[in-house]
Parts: C-alpha cells; sequence; structure tokens
C-alpha cells in the first residue's frame, strides 16, 4: 500500500521537535506501507536522509529565509500572531502544498492528512484524483472549532472530502459531535501512543541534593501559561527547582518574571532541546507541570507516565482524560498558582510522587498507548478505504 502524509508540521531539519509526534508515527507506519511524507520547508538547507522507513520530501513556499510559518513554536497559529507579516506567506504556502500534493498523490493509494487545512488541501486532490483522504485532527484545532467560525469551515469541509477523521482524544470527537451531530459515522478515535521507556531509579539519584525537580516542556507561548508555574514558585521552599525546555515569544517575558520574583538560581531555561533527549530530562525530574489553558491530548503527559513521572496539570479537559487524581497525578483549575502550590507541596512526599508515578505506568500499559498500536490502528483504517476502492 502507498500512503501520502500531509502535515504542516514535521521535523525536516535536524534536531527539530516541529510535529515530532507525526514523524515518530511515520516510523511505525512506514514499516507496514510505503510511505512518503509531504511538508513544509524551513528556513535552512533540507537533507534528505536515506535511513528513514519512509521518503520525506520538504515543499517550497517563499525564499529559503522566509520559510518561518511551520517551523516555530506554536505551530502556524502563533507564529502568525508573533510575526503578522507572516500572513502575506500564507497563499504561497497553501498553493505551494496543493500543487505539491496533487503531484505526489498521483502515485498514492491513500492520502493522510494531519490538521483541518492539510484535510481541506488533501480532500481537494483526493476529488481531483479519486483518492480517498483521512484527516487526523490534533489539539487546537479540534479545540477552535467551537470558538473560531474559521476552524469550523475548515472541519465541516474536512468530513465532507474525507472518508474519515480521526481524532486523538475522547474529548475532541465530543466535541465535534456537538457541532456536526449528523457525522459520528465519520469520525474515530485514536490516541497517540510513546517510545515506552524502561523504568528508571532516577529519584533515589535526583534526591541527593534534597531538591524536587520540576519539569516544563512545551513551546513559550501565552496559551501554556508558565507564569503560573513561576508565580506557584515563589510561594514553595527553596528545595523546590524549575527546568523549563521549549522557547516561544514568551521567553522574555518569562525571564524577567523570574527577576521580579526573585526566583533566580531556582529556574532553569534550557530552551531547545532535541526530542531524542528529552527523555533524559524526565530520567531527572520528580514531577513534570502542564499550566496551559487548553490542550488537546498532550502527549508530553504520556512520555511522563511512561518514564514514572507524576503529572500536575490543569483541570481542562483535554488532561482530564489522561491525569486522575490520586493515582497518576493532579488536577488545579487554570491560573490558580496557589493551589498548583499546594498540589506540589503534598508531592514533597517522596512515597506519593513514587505512587502517582507507577500509576502513570500502569495507564500506559493498561490502554496498550504505544506508537507500534497507534500505527496499526491506522493502517486498519487505511485498508478499509483502499480496498473500498478497489472493490
Amino acid at each position: 500500500m502507498r500512503v501520502l502524509l500531509l502535515t504542516t508540521s514535521f521535523p525536516v531539519k535536524e534536531g527539530s521537535s516541529s510535529g515530532v509526534f507525526v514523524e515518530r508515527l511515520a516510523q511505525r507506519l512506514g514499516r507496514n506501507c510505503q510511505l512518503t511524507v509531504l511538508a513544509p520547508a524551513s528556513d535552512i538547507p533540507f537533507k534528505k536522509s536515506n535511513n528513514k522507513p519512509y521518503v520525506l520530501f520538504a515543499f517550497k513556499y517563499a525564499p529559503m529565509k522566509w520559510q518561518i510559518l511551520a517551523h516555530k513554536g506554536g505551530g502556524i497559529p502563533a507564529t502568525l500572531a508573533a510575526y503578522p507579516f507572516t500572513l502575506l506567506l500564507l497563499p504561497f504556502f497553501l498553493v505551494s502544498m496543493f500543487v505539491n500534493c496533487l503531484r505526489h498523490a498521483g502515485k498514492a493509494d491513500i492520502i493522510f492528512a494531519n490538521w483541518s487545512i492539510c484535510g481541506v488541501i488533501a480532500g481537494f486532490v483526493g476529488c481531483v484524483l479519486g483518492r480517498p483522504v483521512i484527516t487526523t485532527i490534533r489539539g487546537e484545532d479540534g479545540n477552535r472549532t467551537q470558538v473560531s467560525r474559521v476552524h469550523r469551515t475548515l472541519i465541516n469541509l474536512c468530513f465532507r472530502l474525507n472518508e474519515r477523521v480521526v481524532t486523538v482524544s475522547d474529548d475532541i470527537a465530543t466535541g465535534l459531535l456537538k457541532v456536526f451531530p449528523t457525522m459520528a459515522s465519520k469520525i474515530v478515535m485514536i490516541p497517540n501512543g510513546v517510545d515506552f521507556i524502561p523504568k528508571m531509579e532516577k529519584h533515589e539519584k535526583s534526591n541527593e541534593d534534597g531538591k524536587i525537580r520540576l519539569l516544563i516542556v512545551g513551546s513559550l507561548i501565552s496559551r501554556k501559561s508558565v507564569s503560573t508555574a513561576l508565580h506557584a514558585l515563589s510561594l514553595l521552599p527553596p528545595k523546590f527547582a524549575l527546568t523549563i525546555i521549549g522557547d516561544g515569544p514568551e521567553r522574555a517575558n518569562l525571564q524577567s518574571l523570574v527577576t521580579d520574583l526573585s526566583l533566580e538560581g531556582r529556574i532553569d531555561f534550557e530552551g531547545h532541546v532535541p526530542p531524542d533527549e528529552v527523555s533524559l530530562w524526565f530520567a531527572q525530574a520528580d514531577v513534570l507541570l502542564i499550566t496551559s489553558k487548553s490542550e488537546g491530548r498532550p502527549n508530553v503527559v504520556l512520555e511522563a507516565f511512561a518514564a514514572g513521572v507524576p503529572v500536575v496539570g490543569t483541570d481542562i479537559p483535554g488532561l482530564r482524560e489522561l491525569v486522575i487524581p490520586d493515582a497518576s497525578g493532579m488536577l488545579f483549575p487554570f491560573g490558580n498558582y496557589e493551589a498548583l502550590a499546594a498540589c506540589l507541596l503534598m508531592l514533597a512526599n517522596r512515597e506519593m510522587r513514587l505512587r502517582l508515578g507507577d500509576g502513570g505506568r500502569q495507564f500506559i500499559i493498561e490502554h496498550g498507548l504505544t506508537w507500534e498500536n497507534t500505527a496499526d490502528r491506522y493502517m486498519r483504517e487505511f485498508r478499509q478505504f483502499c480496498n473500498n476502492e478497489k472493490a
């Protein structure tokens, strides 16, 4: 079977974290089909790799130094908000995506799109060439459907032009059904997976100095509300320290807040870390923090669970599916840094951290949340519609 994977986020340059979860899915899919990945180029020269189970093409849409739409923290929406001039690049981006998708889809049996805008482009290409299309709706793409007319239009087109719309969480599926109640037969939920990390005796090593190491992994954008974690830390004893992995437009403001709250020496801004090295930070961490206003079904939570790290996150739909209070972590109201501080004080107890960490690992095992299982479920969908086309 020949599959064309179309995506706006993918690590087209070495060490990039852009769409790394799509790449991990592609790694597994490529073992079961002939996979071609089509993604936007970046602002550095693209080099093809010969040691991947897929073929990657990066389409150009502007002079190289201007190709920044898709590979900054937060993806295209965050880039458009932070750099308004990039809106001028959007028409060229969409035309180039359509033309290149049309060119490569002619050699494919099915098109697999990620995010609604790709689903629309792939849908039109599928109509032209007579190819089935499946689109996965991820994270904020699904969350915005109920508040954004543009996103409702995009999702509506996906339903009309695609054979299947996949969601990565039950919450996103429920939200889509509220807006599109007649489309239930086209929706299926396939959760993301993780690369299972062997259990590590990290707590004994990481607590030799008495510190409790907190970790945040993600883009530094306003929606992530990392400032909530900083305010919470200002209420906690000095033994609580925080490492922040990721970069984005909010970094300078957060560094100023560290100074204002007199938290120097307790906060470490690591910036961008290659995806393959993030597991090393989980091995040293005691607690993962997620302070976001909204999320889809964040893969970083699954990675923390696999590493035996408990999670403290905001009480929002995308996290309620994963973080079970007193079983794998704790939840607190969005923006309430005093409640967050209270949760972390309870997790100063080593035995509680170990118990919740074990609960998270058990969650991964019980639900079979590995990339192999995720890829198997996608392959079943691909075969269904390819067989229908050939029947």
